[in-house]
């Protein structure tokens, strides 16, 4: 049954792309708009509720303290109505401002689908991934394991199966660098693969034409991690490392510190934990897209952080829109692939014996399901948002090489069809 899941959760991923291509900018819109519109609705039916409860009641008597709590109530409404009146207006207006970027957005999610279902292929990345995650984490269990037996190993109290493994410093010094190095090389896996699929779609971008399909080769991008970019990719999971080392000693110090903790010091705690989350997050958003410029210039890792830094900056309405949409996209999408997925198992129990048989509930195998999906539906989730990412840095390079030699973008003719009409409306602004 569980084979099954995985062969129907990947043919609801090639149905949810074609649903993406087909049907991204009504989702995007409707969702756009509804949002406006119930922003709309919630300050008339605030008002209604207002003029119903709190209007002016001359048989009042004004100095009762019940009329006065009563007023003091209304303004806090009222106050309340004119607040997501003015949130409307600004979020309308911005609707304004950012409708290239909306429509950019769009289009890069559009492309993304296009990849997909046009490259099957592509959803097989993760799973090579996941394999040498793996491995590693088991070789990484196993020499951990060992090195930790190394140590003193003393039984506090007599008959009690308790042991306690005593280390040196230079054992303990060891094993933070076995710490390190598990991180080190976790990231720099996920790096790699993630790379692999950012050489295959630039790749892509620029090898098609208004005419045919680039060529969207995986091999390249094996080829490439190995041979030229393999530094880069060490050096960028370097620096995630370091950043996982910084957040285990801080939780290590912090729950040593947990008995003399004071309000203050947990608030300090808290905001110091919140730093190095966003952080965090943002060292990968911007390795991510240093990878993308490494496979787009061929530079090193530092030049082309700093040039994706700079890419960013200057299109930053277009980046924070399109991982918003992607977001909700994405979203939508791990949705469809777990309901639908924990339906066809439903389906199968309940219309094949062979699987129905001996089964009491259906809870706990439908459970397995729904997680299996879960699992799944992020992998190719992923796989959709490093797609679009690098679809959107190839889009701004390829805008801001022609400009940088002075050529109309339009006479480019190595770019998708899809991003014609967005090139069209960037070089409009």
């Amino acid at each position: 049954m569980y084979i099954y899941t995985f062969i129907t959760c990947l043919l609801i991923t090639v149905l949810y792309s074609f649903l993406v291509y087909y049907f991204t900018g009504l989702i995007v819109w409707a969702t756009i708009l509804s949002t406006g519109a119930g922003l709309v609705l919630l300050g008339l039916w605030l008002q209604i509720y207002h003029s119903t409860h709190f209007a002016h009641d001359p048989a009042a008597d004004p100095n009762s303290n019940m009329e006065k709590e009563r007023i003091k109530k209304g303004k806090y409404v009222q106050a309340g109505v004119y607040a997501i009146y003015g949130f409307c207006g600004v979020y309308f207006l911005l609707l304004l401002c950012l409708f290239k970027d909306i429509a950019v957005s769009v289009g890069v999610l559009k492309t993304s689908a296009i990849i997909v279902i046009r490259n099957l292929r592509i959803l097989a990345m993760p799973f090579f991934e996941a394999l040498f995650l793996v491995v590693w984490i088991l070789v990484w269990i196993s020499n951990f394991s060992f090195l930790v037996s190394t140590g003193e190993i003393t039984q506090p109290s007599k008959g009690s199966q308790v042991k306690i493994v005593t280390l040196d410093q230079n054992q303990k010094r060891m094993v933070w660098g076995q710490v390190f190095m598990f991180f080190w090389i976790f990231e720099f896996i996920q790096a790699f693969f993630n790379y692999v699929i950012i050489v295959a779609v630039c790749t892509w971008y620029f090898s098609s034409t208004n005419d045919t399909r680039g060529d969207f080769s995986l091999q390249s991008g094996l080829w490439w991690a190995f041979r030229y970019n393999s530094g880069s990719l060490a050096l960028g999971s370097f620096l995630l490392a370091c950043i996982w080392m910084v957040r285990i000693i801080f939780e290590y110090v912090d729950s040593s510190l947990k008995k003399s903790d004071t309000e203050i010091a947990k608030f300090v705690t808290n905001c110091v934990r919140c730093c190095l989350d966003c952080f965090h997050r943002f060292i990968k958003f911007l390795n991510s897209n240093a990878y993308i410029q490494i496979a787009l210039t061929g530079e090193n890792f530092c030049s082309s952080a700093m040039s994706a830094f700079v890419l960013a900056l200057k299109n930053a309405s277009s980046f924070f829109i399109t991982n918003g949409i992607g977001s909700l996209i994405h979203l939508l999408g791990k949705g469809c692939i777990i309901v639908a997925n924990i339906f066809v198992g439903f389906i199968m129990l309940r219309f094949f014996p062979e699987f129905e048989n001996g089964l009491g509930s259906p809870i706990a195998p439908l459970a397995v399901v729904g997680l299996m999906s879960f699992m799944l539906s992020n992998v190719f989730m992923g796989v959709f948002s490093i797609t679009s990412l690098t679809i959107l840095q190839c889009l701004y390079t390829d805008v801001d090489i022609c400009n940088q030699h002075k050529e109309d973008p339009m006479n480019n003719a190595n770019r998708p069809i899809e991003m014609e009409s967005i090139v069209q409306m960037i070089k409009k602004h």
